[in-house]
């Protein structure tokens, strides 16, 4: 039971390792596109952004945002 959790709190935390390999291969495509060659890094970094939010958005379409609020009061 403690390696489950251990698992679920990385996953959690880091992000699921199948995932990331998409996001990985999102990003090294964006990167290596020749059409891209012009953009900035901050551009490439708005449009891997764009990317990947839509890849999770056809992976996960029924989902939820959702956030930890820590206010100190």
């Amino acid at each position: 039971m403690l390696d489950k959790f251990k698992t679920w709190f990385y996953e959690w935390k880091n992000g699921h390792p199948f995932l990331l390999h998409k996001e990985v291969d999102i990003i090294c495509d964006t990167r290596s596109d020749e059409k891209y060659k012009w953009m900035s890094d901050n551009d490439i970094q708005r449009l891997i952004k764009i990317r990947v939010k839509e890849m999770y958005s056809e992976i996960y379409p029924n989902a939820k945002r959702w956030s930890l609020n820590f206010k100190k009061k």
